[in-house]
């Protein structure tokens, strides 16, 4: 159970980091809306 949540909080943190490199990208940072969802 232990590894299943560390495999969790890896992928959230992962997906945080994409979506932080494509806002970036884009110029998006302060619109939400704008968002590739």
């Amino acid at each position: 159970m232990d590894a299943f949540l560390i495999l969790m909080v890896c992928i959230a943190f992962l997906t945080a980091i994409l979506t932080a490199c494509r806002e970036s990208e884009y110029g998006y940072k302060d619109d939400g809306e704008k968002r590739i969802r």
